[in-house]
């Protein structure tokens, strides 16, 4: 008689989990291979630190093309005259400026290890809040945050270890010089993502008035880096025409979720559209403070620093899949406690565990049966982890296949590029006009992209709901046990 699985698990659990981190990672490093965007991101962020270190105006396109434009054997080189923008605060530029010393090649091996580390400590940090076993945590990881950071060099893993910092700080029950350090690292970490970083310092400040001395006091040091580094007037053009022109330049890209994005495939006008989308980030910070100081965040402060990166992912003007995988913690929170049926809170996790996004990009370079495997072992691994059942994991895994194979049908048929818009006009001054053309000639207009980005949007509300109607007044007591306690 064959044990059952439940009894083997023990001893399959981490040879397992490795081999599907290592799918994960491999098929998205085959996908940006393929297509020569491998370390894409970091050579923008490279080249606007090469530029401020060597006295120029890392917002301007001519000084970013030139260097994004040296040859990179086996990393990214961009093509046809295209600037990929860097539209990182002047902080974040300042703090790249060391990697810029180096050659690219080996600035973006030491980048990557860097962002493995980050990772890898934030999964521990993760661990110990309780939001499960390190193995799951990972695996729940691998595709939306270590995927796309380690191969194209994101920063999303500085923001992961930032949010763990910020959430482990507030989680301890008597502060103390340690944790208001970790505090005050964590959330200048999760600065590496503006949005976010924004987000859980409000939670931070919401807490407690030693959070918000805190908050404010990375914000201060952050801005004073700024001003060091570009001085008032570059800082002031970053507020007044960067981050404008990134939004736009996006608004119609295909990886974009944001209730920008959605407006303006439903024929808003582009202005309305991110008018519409700013209104409503705002309003998800407004939420992000009133849950800070609801019974549940003062009986359980991690999660008011959790739910922030949940809540702003919520629609909001610019908003990528790795921003979304930033909302995982909070998922995994929720699936973590004992509430029943387990699998049910598992599924807003496994639904953002694997945006079917990013396989169906993967697709294109990789055989479709490699990414049904890793996609399929991802959700089983956290669906069968945090669902408690076998039945949980093969459901999960039989739902993402199945997603994968209408996707990629009802795309081959209906075609995923079967036009081009007219690009918004920018100044040529800034990369972000380039990059807007690029963005306009490979835009994804057919109608299953609704579909495709319809689970993923799904993960996002129902984290956010059910965080929402755990913190009411008269919602259902959470048992004390946990995950893995």
């Amino acid at each position: 008689m064959k044990p059952p699985l439940a009894t083997v698990w023990p001893r399959l659990r981490v040879p397992t989990a490795i081999l599907v981190i290592g799918l994960a990672v491999a098929s998205y490093g085959v996908m940006l291979e393929s297509s020569g965007w491998i370390m894409c991101n970091f050579k923008a962020f490279y080249c606007a630190a090469h530029v401020l270190a060597t006295g120029g105006n890392p917002y301007k396109a001519a000084p970013l093309s030139a260097c994004e434009a040296a040859s990179s054997p086996a990393f990214f080189e961009p093509r046809d005259g295209l600037i990929v923008p860097a539209p990182l605060p002047g902080y974040a530029i300042a703090a790249i400026v060391p990697f810029s010393a180096l050659t690219f090649p080996v600035a973006a091996v030491v980048w990557s290890c860097l962002l493995a580390i980050c990772a890898a400590l934030a999964i521990v940090l993760f661990a110990r809040l309780g939001l499960g076993n390190v193995w799951a945590i990972a695996v729940a990881l691998s595709i939306a945050v270590m995927g796309d950071g380690l191969m194209s060099g994101e920063l999303e893993p500085i923001a992961l270890l930032g949010i763990a910092l910020a959430a482990w700080s507030a989680s301890r029950p008597h502060p103390s010089v340690r944790s208001l350090a970790a505090m005050s690292c964590g959330l200048a970490l999760a600065f590496a993502e503006p949005q976010i970083g924004i987000a859980a310092a409000i939670a931070c400040a919401m807490l407690s008035r030693r959070g918000a001395l805190v908050g404010a006091g990375v914000v201060a040091v952050l801005g004073l880096v700024s001003l060091v580094a570009l001085g008032v007037h570059e800082n002031v053009a970053y507020i007044r025409d960067v981050l404008p022109a990134q939004s736009s330049s996006e608004l119609s890209a295909v990886a974009q979720f944001s209730l920008s994005w959605v407006l303006g495939r439903l024929g808003v006008t582009p202005g309305a559209a991110l008018l519409a989308g700013h209104l409503q980030w705002i309003a998800m910070l407004g939420v992000t403070a009133w849950f800070a100081r609801t019974m549940l965040a003062r009986t359980n402060p991690e999660i008011a620093v959790l739910a922030g990166p949940a809540f702003v992912v919520v629609g909001g003007p610019y908003l990528h899949p790795d921003h979304i995988g930033l909302a995982i913690p909070a998922a995994m929170w929720i699936a973590s406690r004992s509430l029943r049926p387990a699998w049910l809170f598992a599924v807003p996790l496994v639904a953002l565990a694997v945006p079917l996004i990013i396989p169906i990009f993967m697709e294109s370079s990789v055989p479709l049966p490699m990414v049904v495997i890793t996609a399929a072992s991802v959700a089983a691994f956290v669906g069968g982890e945090y669902g408690g059942s076998e039945r949980a994991a093969l459901y999960s895994a039989a739902a993402v296949a199945a997603a994968l194979f209408v996707s990629a049908a009802l795309l081959n048929v209906v075609g995923d590029n079967a036009t081009t818009i007219a690009a918004p006009a920018l100044s040529q001054a800034i990369p972000q006009a380039s990059w807007a053309h690029f963005v306009a000639s490979h835009v994804v207009t057919t109608w299953p992209v609704w579909l495709v980005k319809a689970p993923t949007w799904l993960g996002i509300l129902a984290t956010a709901g059910v965080l929402v109607m755990l913190a009411l007044p008269r919602a259902v007591r959470l048992p004390e046990r946990a995950y893995g306690q």
